[in-house]
């Protein structure tokens, strides 16, 4: 029982320093998927060059 309320302490500690660092103002790291982006640029390029 005790794991577990330990678990629950980080969790619920760990979401309102998140909440607290994103409503302050502080810088944020954004990822994206380079894959997806890859392939979106890739449909592009070949919806341009096809002859209609």
């Amino acid at each position: 029982m005790k794991q577990l309320e330990w678990q629950m302490v980080l969790f619920v500690g760990t979401f309102l320093a998140h909440d607290l660092w994103i409503y302050s103002g502080l810088p944020q790291l954004y990822y994206w998927d380079v894959k997806r982006d890859h392939f979106k640029k890739i449909k592009n390029k070949d919806d341009k060059n096809k002859i209609t």
